[in-house]
């Protein structure tokens, strides 16, 4: 059943068919009519926008929704305008050249609308839901990314939408998409450290390995407080004061020690050397006094200090001596004071530290 014929069911549906069919004009009255509808219906809405829907968000205690519905409120009027747009055209009976030039034409207009829609929805998502999550880290590392990552997915809508009303109007894209990959293949190559360092990062942010305060442990040359963590580097103020400047692609594949991530709690750890004949028991004595150095705000009192024989090396007894502590960034002050109260402590009770000799006999 077509439109005209659904006319003859209404009151005076008949007369209004006659008038339909006997001018020359009956298939644009029933385009405008279903325009007309749709136009209506797109009127509803707003009346029940305005009266429940949003008068139903204000009773929640969550923005989002607030947000949402009333970003919908365009999208949705504009959305069923454009649906009675083409839905009329369809009904209207053009000459077949016009007709064809028209429904291709009123299609660009609807994929225009849709692409448009979807970069609103990515709008709606990164503003609303990922904002929050980047304003709960400290890095500035995901404040360059995630508006990157925005641009990006708007700038794939705008291509696929284009490629559609390029094939539309029966324009070939194979070629286009094959100059198109030529050129990304090229400056993927010229860029490819740069990506890499932006994708390791990013690669960090998504593992949270770690943030902007942290004492983390790249390698035994590079220890210290991450200080900045950028797009394409971090930077690491070292226990020397230095500024240590990593590739993020670099760092994202390197082992690393954060200390704060495991735990605030830690140990300092003094490996001792002693000459052989020395007394185990008073060896450990000797190396608990030093103990008393530490800070003891940062002593963990569940935990005791302890001293091991871990070896009888080729030059000495060795030992270690092992200290809990729940403050990791007192670490190493408190390390170096360690040291020095052990050199002094075997020094004092005439302990002597050995040392690699040599004889070099003359034949």
């Amino acid at each position: 059943m077509n439109l005209t014929n659904i006319v003859g069911l209404i009151p005076y549906g008949n007369k209004v068919k006659d008038i339909l069919d006997g001018s020359g004009f009956g298939s644009h009255i029933l385009g405008f009519l279903v325009f007309l509808g749709f136009l209506v219906i797109a009127r509803m809405f707003i009346f029940v926008y305005e009266k429940y829907l949003l008068k139903l968000t204000e009773k929640t205690e969550n923005n989002l929704d607030d947000k949402l519905i009333r970003g919908i409120r365009k999208p949705v009027f504009f959305g069923l305008l454009f649906l009675g747009v083409y839905f009329g055209s369809k009904v209207i009976e053009f000459p077949s050249d016009v007709g064809d030039y028209v429904n291709k034409t009123v299609l660009s207009f609807v994929v225009i609308f849709f692409a448009y829609f979807g970069i609103k929805i990515i709008d709606f998502i990164v503003c609303n839901w990922l904002k929050q999550f980047v304003e709960k880290t400290d890095t500035k590392l995901d404040d360059l990314v995630f508006p990157l990552l925005h641009k990006a997915m708007s700038v794939i809508f705008v291509i696929v939408g284009l490629f559609f009303i390029l094939n539309l109007w029966g324009i070939q894209v194979g070629p286009l998409l094959a100059s198109v990959g030529i050129v990304s293949l090229a400056i993927g190559f010229a860029l490819k450290d740069s990506l890499a360092n932006i994708f390791g990062g990013f690669s960090l942010i998504v593992d949270k390995s770690f943030k902007v305060g942290d004492f983390v442990e790249v390698d035994k040359e590079t220890k210290g407080k991450v200080i900045d963590i950028g797009l394409r580097s971090t930077k690491i103020r070292t226990v020397d004061n230095h500024v240590v400047v990593l590739p993020n692609g670099d760092l994202s594949n390197k082992k690393l020690t954060n200390y704060a991530k495991i735990s605030p709690e830690t140990r300092i750890s003094i490996p001792v050397r002693v000459e052989y004949g020395s007394k185990v028991d008073d060896i450990k004595k000797v190396l608990l006094d030093c103990v008393k150095v530490v800070d003891e705000s940062i002593l963990n009192m569940d935990k005791s200090p302890k001293v091991y024989f871990t070896n009888m090396g080729d030059f000495g007894m060795e030992f270690k001596l092992i200290v809990p502590i729940t403050n990791y960034k007192k670490r190493f002050v408190n390390a170096e004071k360690l040291r020095v109260k052990v050199y002094e402590n075997l020094k004092k009770y005439k302990i002597k530290i050995p040392y690699p000799t040599y004889n070099v006999k003359r034949a």
